[in-house]
């Protein structure tokens, strides 16, 4: 097999008498023999190899004697290098005098070698040598071996795999049948093998990573009879990405099963699940094994089985028994899979809360906690000049926590007296419990510790105060006409209702027993899965504790979840496609996973861009989706909204490079909101519906010009100079544009053919609006045939040939105009972005001045799939022409590599979760609270015109 270059070949001097002088220099710089050396130079040889991988000081110390005359007459060259299996091992060669170089000894010899030059660590040389392959690396002071793997049997031939990076030895079981091992050349490890039916005396392998159309991926063994045998080494792939994809699909299925159990209208599910298909980051994560695949999916399992107990839908005590423990295993395979599951778990909890009165005071408690804790965290300057503060992220929670207060007094649900019941239970409990520890082993404790007889003594004196505080409490708020315990309710021009959920939801059945198991499967038993998944870690000798297994010493889990962490959050680096969490939505950083050369001059490549039509137009559905949630009081909106907001809405908080597909577990949701947009579009819609959805249209058409027009502030926002100064992205953009005749024709016809298309689609428009004020409507309502017939009718007949005009007109121009003469055309930026904002302004004000929403919810649909359609190279790595696979980076202004977004370089801040910030922001989150609370109240005493509520 050949090796890179790497041999030293001096041509002797012209001059024999000189011959001696030049190999006492040589002799003492490189270490050689001399008199051997003087033969060499005497044999008349037209080059002589003298070194085969003399290193870098040793060759530029040779070619300063040649550059100072000591070496006149001497030139320095490097030569090709062979290496040759021998039955005493490997001999390295110059390839063009066949001398010698270098032996490298075996045992067993040498009966097979592949060379790896993309192997990981570096190009080696895999080796068989009896029973053992072994690696060898070629630095630039010669060969080392560099690994050893003992194989099960013997081998007498090797081959490489580039694509998956495997190494395939062909020999035989320990039983003497004939195998093809595969060896990992990461863990240096044998995994597999496949059984052959006959002792091959040869076998190549048949790859060819540069045209993947016409790779077979196999090896060919052939017998001495001529018999042939192919086993398939291209499945690789296939193993570790079926999963992603069969996860993928069951998150597509049950998006649509989740969308029919919070809606019941069969709509919603096939409008949910369209999208789902059609959604180019769930598509493209899917097939390249991506752990957001499995995250998500479980979520959306988790949240499938959630729902319908959570709502009422199934009531059954066995069905409640058996799913709340599933739904908290699905839960811990979503955060063994990735942490982010944990924002999940606080939604259930969340949406759980919700339900009952009790529970609402508790959310409305954590909300302010979670304030003061993370707001301080965030807005905690580090030791730097100007340092950064994450101001945005505490307003953000300082309206939610408001938000959420103005909803209790709002919406209000009654506290019932069985509920304070259980509270005073659990407190003193909780009471009794930490006194009887105090007593039986306070003595024992450390005087430092997580737990020591002081934190017991005070927990429990505190649990007996907080006790009789919200006994005594709720009796004096009884007193003064307020809470379970007043008498009468006199005074409200509104009783507060009681949850008409199932009896677990609330706090107050059965000493709340129910409610505090429903937490526990919520939050224990994704803990407990989380670390069993740890299980074939541990199996390795690490521990889940300390001591446990026993005989194990390595580490724990609690300092691997730690090390973990800290990783997370000292992490300060920046990326090119990073982006921050506001960006997301918009689609405006796609990461590039992928990018890879081929023959014939083409290349793929694979983004996970969203399908820009699903993320615009979900936007403004996520916006009716909230307003629908409160003035219909639905709580299956209300599961939408809150499950979105709670998976994105906490990256705000996070310091280092985050990246668009963080927000992959956002998107089912964002998926489920426009799905019941465009079922209330095709169902009827509410004028606000209608109204939202023509105004979110019509920014989505413009949305590609309206960014590349303002790119400034984008660059401003994202910071972009401070990461990549002088980038492009935000400067002056211009190109010289080659146009043939042809070209030049063909952009003629469709501005001729596109003015015609508006104006008889506007034409269209006026008729039917017109037709509507004689009472004379085209569109039936009732069966998607019918929306789809109006498709056909007779004012679109001139659409129809005015598009197959200028296509006939384009395939003319094509066949005729000489696309030989070119003129150079300058093309700006922002030109060609009025430009396009001009040609897509007939569209959007059509769109703008729709009639017909259910033609409008089919557009949607069709929209989205033909962006999938369009985009589908991009998203599976497909070969394109090369100067064509990184086009689509040209539809927005962020997709170029060159516009990049900053991020938070200051070290991390670190101390204790607790300080005079943090006690200042509870008290400030706690009092915007009760403010807004009170407005609320008197807002719900005179309440909005009733013309509000029926906008929705």
């Amino acid at each position: 097999g050949r090796v890179p270059d790497a041999s030293l070949g001096v041509a002797p001097p012209a001059d024999s008498t000189e011959v001696p002088a030049v190999a006492r220099v040589l002799a003492e710089d490189m270490d050689l023999d001399r008199a051997t050396l003087t033969d060499q130079l005497r044999s008349g040889d037209a080059q002589v190899v003298i070194s085969g991988w003399p290193d870098s000081v040793t060759a530029n110390k040779v070619r300063g004697h040649i550059s100072d005359g000591t070496l006149e007459g001497v030139s320095v060259d490097d030569r090709p290098v062979v290496a040759v299996s021998t039955g005493s091992g490997v001999a390295f060669l110059d390839a063009a005098s066949l001398t010698t170089l270098t032996d490298m000894a075996m045992d067993a010899g040498a009966t097979g070698m592949a060379w790896a030059g993309d192997a990981p660590d570096g190009a080696k040389l895999y080796v068989a040598s009896g029973s053992e392959l072994r690696s060898i690396a070629i630095p630039t002071d010669g060969p080392q071996l560099k690994n050893t793997v003992d194989m099960p049997g013997p081998i007498s031939a090797v081959l490489w795999n580039a694509p998956p990076q495997l190494v395939h030895a062909v020999g035989s079981l320990p039983d003497g049948r004939p195998t093809i091992y595969v060896v990992d050349p990461h863990g240096n490890s044998v995994f597999e093998d496949a059984p052959l039916p006959f002792t091959p005396v040869t076998a190549v392998a048949d790859t060819q990573p540069d045209r993947p159309s016409e790779d077979r991926t196999q090896i060919v063994a052939l017998a001495a009879d001529g018999v042939v045998a192919t086993v398939d080494i291209g499945g690789n792939a296939w193993g570790y990405r079926l999963p992603g994809v069969l996860m993928g699909a069951a998150t597509a299925a049950s998006l649509y099963l989740l969308a029919r159990l919070l809606f019941r209208r069969r709509s919603v599910g096939l409008f949910a699940a369209a999208l789902a298909l059609a959604e180019g980051m769930l598509f493209a994560n899917s097939r390249i094994a991506m752990n957001d695949v499995y995250v998500t999916g479980f979520l959306v399992m988790a949240a499938t089985l959630f729902v319908p107990i959570w709502m009422g839908t199934w009531r059954r005590r066995w069905q409640v028994i058996l799913l709340l423990p599933t739904i908290g295993l699905l839960l811990g395979l979503a955060l063994a899979s990735k942490w982010v599951a944990a924002y999940a778990i606080g939604g259930f909890l969340l949406l759980l809360l919700l339900r009952s009165g009790l529970g609402r005071i508790i959310a409305l408690a954590g909300m302010v906690g979670l304030t003061a804790v993370l707001g301080a965290l965030a807005i905690r300057a580090a030791d730097v000049p100007d340092p950064h503060r994450n101001w945005p992220f505490l307003l953000i929670m300082m309206l939610l926590t408001a938000s959420l207060a103005a909803a209790v007094v709002r919406r209000p649900l009654r506290m019932t007296r069985s509920e304070v019941g259980s509270a005073v239970v659990w407190l003193v409990s909780a009471g009794a419990v930490s006194l009887g520890l105090w007593i039986v082993i306070g003595g024992t404790l450390p005087d430092t510790g997580l737990i020591t007889a002081r934190r017991l003594l005070l927990l429990a004196g505190g649990s007996f105060v907080g006790a009789a505080a919200v006994g005594i409490g709720a009796l004096l708020a009884g007193r003064l006409g307020r809470g379970p315990f007043v008498p009468r309710q006199d005074g409200f021009l509104e009783q507060p209702a009681v949850s008409d959920g199932p009896g677990w939801v609330s706090a107050g059945t059965l000493l709340g027993i129910p409610w505090l198991l429903a937490i526990a499967c919520l939050t224990v038993v994704p803990i407990v899965v989380y670390v069993i998944s740890y299980a074939p870690w541990v199996a390795l000798g690490n521990q889940f504790w300390t001591g446990f297994p026993a005989g194990h010493t390595g580490q724990t889990l609690l300092d691997l979840t730690i090390s973990m962490y800290r990783y997370h959050d000292d992490l300060r680096a920046t990326h090119a496609a990073s982006s921050p969490w506001w960006a997301w939505p918009l689609d405006l950083k796609p990461v590039w996973y992928y990018q890879q050369s081929f023959a014939g001059q083409t290349a793929g490549s694979i983004h996970d861009a969203g399908n820009l039509v699903i993320f615009w137009m979900g936007i403004p559905a996520v916006l009716f989706a909230s307003i629908a949630a409160w003035r219909r009081h639905s709580l299956a909106l209300t599961v939408v909204v809150i499950m979105f907001l709670v998976m994105w809405l906490p990256w705000s908080r996070i310091d280092r490079a985050t990246f668009q597909y963080h927000y992959y577990t956002s998107v089912p949701f964002i998926v489920l909101a426009l799905a019941y947009l465009l079922a209330e579009l095709w169902q009827g819609p509410a004028r606000v519906a209608w109204l939202i959805a023509r105004v979110g249209a019509v920014l989505a058409i413009l949305g590609a010009p309206l960014l590349w027009l303002f790119r400034q502030p984008l660059c401003i926002a994202a910071d972009t100079q401070t990461v990549n100064a002088g980038s492009e992205a935000c400067g002056t953009v211009s190109r010289q544009v080659s146009l043939s005749d042809q070209s030049l024709a063909v952009l003629g016809a469709l501005f001729v053919g596109g003015g015609v298309l508006m104006w008889q689609l506007a034409r269209t428009s006026r008729r039917r609006r017109s037709a509507e004020r004689d009472g004379q409507e085209r569109v039936p309502r009732g069966r998607v045939s019918s929306a789809l017939a109006a498709v056909a009718d007779e004012p679109m007949s001139g659409v129809v040939v005015t598009i197959g005009a200028t296509l006939l007109a384009i395939i003319a121009i094509i066949a005729v105009v000489s696309d030989q003469h070119l003129v150079d055309v300058p093309v700006g930026a922002n030109e060609l972005a009025v430009l396009a904002l001009l040609v897509l302004a007939g569209p959007a004000w059509l769109v703008l001045r729709a009639r017909d929403p259910r033609r409008f919810a089919l557009g949607v649909v069709i929209a989205a799939a033909l962006w999938l359609l369009i985009w589908y190279p991009n998203l599976t790595g497909l070969p394109l022409p090369s100067g064509l696979v990184n086009v689509y980076q040209g539809l927005l202004p962020t997709w170029n590599y060159a516009f990049q977004f900053a991020t938070d370089l200051d070290p991390p801040v670190k101390g204790g979760i607790v300080d005079t910030a943090t006690l200042v922001i509870a008290a400030a989150a706690l009092l915007a609270a009760v403010a807004v609370m009170l407005v609320a109240r008197r807002w719900r005493s005179h309440p909005p015109a009733q013309e509000l509520a029926d906008l929705v």
